[in-house]
Order: C-alpha cells, then structure tokens, then sequence
C-alpha cells in the first residue's frame, strides 16, 4: 500500500487514512481472485485503487454538461469530395495512433 501510495503521490487526512487503506485492500483482494480466473484481460492497480466503485462511478463516469453560455458554432456544413478514393480500413496501430489503455 505505502508504494502504491507513494507512486501516486495521495495524501489522506488521519481519519481518512484507515478507511482508504480498507479499501484498497478489498480492490487489491478482487485484483487478485479476478486475475485468478480464465479470463481474456488481467486487471492491475492504478491511481483509482482507494476508490469505492460508488465513489468512482460517482466521480469519474458520466457526462456533465456545462450549464454556462457557451458559443455556439454556426458555420458552413463540409459537402463531401466525390474526387478520393479511402481505404476500406486502417490499422491505426500500426501507424502509431493508439496509446496503452488509460485509467479504466
């Protein structure tokens, strides 16, 4: 835990201290038994370890509009060029556009 902590540079008030270490403890329990399984992915520790999955659904998923006064764009729609020829897929992979899997 002190790694991990350490690693991601937390800081937790003295009360707030125990109940995050309890719970990364369960998270690292459920890491465990899952990588255990026949499964086609692994899961490891990252920064969300101290998290609840309430905490974290309730922080980190969803989409939260912005309730100011935004501009609004209004400019021209694109018309499509009949003169290209596209590829019928493209190996983005291959061309250096895919970074590692990020905070899931």
């Amino acid at each position: 835990f002190i790694a991990w902590y350490k690693l991601y540079a937390k800081t937790y008030s003295r009360e707030a201290f125990g109940a995050r270490y309890s719970t990364f403890k369960k998270n690292l329990k459920f890491i465990n038994d899952y990588n255990k399984g026949n499964h086609s992915v692994t899961v490891g520790l990252n920064e969300f370890a101290d998290m609840t999955n309430e905490e974290f659904k309730a922080n980190m998923l969803g989409f939260k509009k912005h309730h100011g006064h935004g501009r609004r764009h209004h400019g021209h729609p694109h018309e499509a060029s009949h003169n290209i020829t596209v590829p019928t897929s493209v190996d983005w992979s291959s061309k250096g556009a895919v970074t590692p899997v990020k905070n899931q």
